[in-house]
């Protein structure tokens, strides 16, 4: 379901498959560690299959909860279209959580977890 690398204080996570209630357990467990290991957390979910409003449920405790800690949550790759969709019917702006250009530097172990 995902992957996680770290660079320096940077973790990054690349979910895929279903973001939804299904998985919202093994996704918190996932948010949880990423912040406990790193001070920025990058999330990847391009290659998502299926989001639902657990997932923005847990993103959004997740933003708080970093905030908190002075810590950061960031975006790379791109927002599918249902995500995109999903925040609006939400009532809030995919604005608010803009893609960053991916990181080469963690890109260089792309085949180490």
């Amino acid at each position: 379901m995902e992957k996680i690398k770290k660079s320096n204080s940077r973790v990054k996570l690349q979910l895929k498959e279903s973001l939804s209630i299904q998985n919202a357990l093994t996704l918190k467990e996932q948010f949880e560690r990423a912040i406990s290991e790193g001070d920025t957390i990058v999330i990847e979910h391009s290659n998502a299959e299926e989001f639902d409003l657990s997932y923005l449920q847990l993103l959004l405790s997740l933003d708080k909860y970093a905030a908190e800690l002075g810590k950061k949550i960031k975006f790379t790759g791109s927002h599918p279209e249902s995500f995109q969709q999903l925040v609006q019917s939400a009532g809030l702006s995919v604005d608010n959580w803009r893609c960053e250009p991916i990181d080469n530097s963690l890109k260089e172990d792309e085949g180490n977890e």
